[in-house]
């Protein structure tokens, strides 16, 4: 099935994620896969205007 909404990696992301080790990398991308399916498991954050979503 297809995931309803799209997650998009920023440069800066893809450089700072590189620099991880492989077991966070994993940990990462599985929330990423969870918010992918559902973006309203995580709480909702406000940083200078855009809107974030921290998975708990």
């Amino acid at each position: 099935m297809k995931p309803k909404f799209k997650i998009e990696f920023t440069p800066r992301f893809r450089r700072k994620f590189k620099a991880l080790n492989k077991l966070t990398q994993i940990r990462i991308l599985h929330e990423i896969k969870l918010l992918e399916d559902n973006p309203y498991l995580g709480s909702r954050c406000m940083e200078s205007g855009v809107e974030y979503i921290r998975s708990e």
